[in-house]
């Protein structure tokens, strides 16, 4: 940044700390564990939210598919192999939907951090650290 600029927009506003887009590095930015705690709030919304929505949904599904599930017992599934069948569709539509979202975060952190080297100047906004 040109050096004339800091003295100007230090003359213009007495007593305030004029930074250089330089001075803006991930480090410096944040020094409390805020950020951390802000994640794993924003962690347990999310993971609460897809809990909600899978229950939701594989309820609704169990009601659509009553006919089916009917059907089964009608043909000599027992009531445990029904429960199991039921069990096992929901928690395989867990799981990919879990992996699908991870996957596609991990989009969004890379491509979050490449928008914001672009824009802003800072290097890396957010990382994902597996274990």
């Amino acid at each position: 940044t040109d050096p004339s600029v800091h003295s100007l927009l230090t003359d213009i506003y007495p007593g305030t700390s004029v930074v250089s887009r330089v001075g803006l590095t991930g480090a410096e930015t944040s020094t409390t564990s805020l950020p951390l705690a802000m994640a794993l709030a924003a962690t347990v919304v999310a993971g609460g939210i897809g809990v909600a929505f899978v229950a939701t949904m594989m309820g609704l599904e169990l009601t659509a598919s009553r006919q089916e599930i009917a059907i089964l017992g009608a043909v000599g599934f027992s009531a445990r192999a029904r429960v199991l069948v039921v069990i096992t569709e929901t928690v395989t539509v867990a799981v990919l939907g879990g992996l699908l979202g991870v996957a596609l975060g991990s989009v969004g952190v890379v491509g979050l951090n490449v928008a914001i080297a672009e824009f802003v100047g800072v290097t890396t906004l957010a990382t994902l650290t597996p274990g």
